[in-house]
């Protein structure tokens, strides 16, 4: 007997990760990484961060994914504070933790990225007695001093 399993994948823009990569917008849009980088220079993508741990020779850009959803003719304005991305990014603004699994999901990137962000200083860890296969829980303070620090202007 054979069992075949099936998928169903559901693909639209606004649901998902907060933030998108440069080379993901670049395939949604067929344009070059310049095109990507010149739209962020002209403010066209106002909200993009470089999440790269300190030193890196490339950088990391994320962009919102509301300046993606304007570039395609969503409804969003240009006019959303460090508070409306943030709250849109890490989600429930009433916790004052972030599991590190749930940033990298919001980030887009690897957990051995946060790891590294950890390690050198950038984003900082909640004390907790975590067992070995427990996530990393980080304090929410320093994942929003990071991306602010962080906005490619």
């Amino acid at each position: 007997m054979s069992v075949t399993l099936q998928r169903r994948f559901d693909f639209a823009l606004g649901g998902g990760r907060p933030l998108h990569t440069v080379s993901g917008v670049m395939g949604l849009f067929d344009v070059t990484e310049d095109d990507v980088l010149y739209l962020i220079e002209d403010g066209q993508f106002a909200w993009a961060f470089d999440i790269a741990t300190p030193g890196a020779r490339k950088r990391e850009i994320r962009i919102w994914r509301r300046c993606i959803m304007l570039r395609q003719g969503g409804d969003f304005t240009a006019e959303a504070t460090i508070a409306d991305v943030l709250e849109d990014i890490l989600p429930k603004p009433h916790l004052p933790t972030i599991r590190a699994v749930s940033l990298c999901r919001a980030f887009n990137c690897s957990s051995s990225h946060i790891g590294h962000l950890i390690s050198l200083g950038c984003l900082q860890e909640e004390a907790s007695d975590r067992g070995i296969t427990v996530t990393r829980i980080l304090t929410r303070s320093s994942v929003e001093r990071f991306l602010a620090e962080r906005r490619v202007q």
